[in-house]
């Protein structure tokens, strides 16, 4: 409640704070301030650098991982293709049973991959992010930090990935 020391020439014995002086305080008696405001600001400020950080968390996992699963899905396909080419009908059922052994890292990645997902928009509460969002044409070539580097540097790395997609279909080879 302390009076602004220049009331004598402004006549206004609260206009540092705004004629509210029971919400700014003056401790030096020459500007007003609003600690709650610079609270709600530090606290704004802690919560986004725990989000980022842990969107970083998350995408160390799941970057790899995601990467662990298209491995597999086009070692699965190449396999595939090989010996449907080299041995028609026969050679599809051969790459059937060979495949199976990409089913694991394939359920592994895409399991992962969909959990981190799940967390960065509920959790976190990201936009734009979610499970099925792997048949959305985007500008990232894998996580949050890798699209603004490439389109820093110029390049426009657009790609449908594979995974869950937003009508439900899961790209899975097996």
């Amino acid at each position: 409640m302390t009076r602004d020391p220049f009331e004598v020439f402004t006549r206004q014995p609260y206009e540092y704070a705004n004629d509210t002086p029971l919400d700014v305080i003056d401790p030096l008696g020459l500007w007003g301030w609003n600690p709650w405001d610079d609270a709600k600001q530090a606290a704004g400020d802690v919560a986004g650098a725990f989000n980022e950080g842990a969107h970083l968390a998350i995408d160390a996992v799941t970057d790899p991982a995601y990467l662990v699963y298209w491995g597999a899905l086009d070692a699965n396909g190449a396999i595939h293709w090989a010996l449907g080419k080299a041995f028609g009908r026969a050679g599809c059922r051969i790459a059937d049973i060979v495949g199976t052994a990409f089913v694991p890292a394939q359920a592994m990645g895409l399991g992962i991959d969909a959990g981190g997902d799940w967390l960065k928009e509920h959790v976190l509460g990201v936009p734009d992010y979610s499970v099925r969002d792997e048949g959305i044409p985007n500008a990232y070539l894998l996580g949050s930090q890798a699209g603004p580097l490439a389109r820093h540097l110029h390049i426009n790395w657009r790609h449908n990935f594979p995974g869950i997609h937003a009508d439900g279909h899961i790209d899975w080879l097996w």
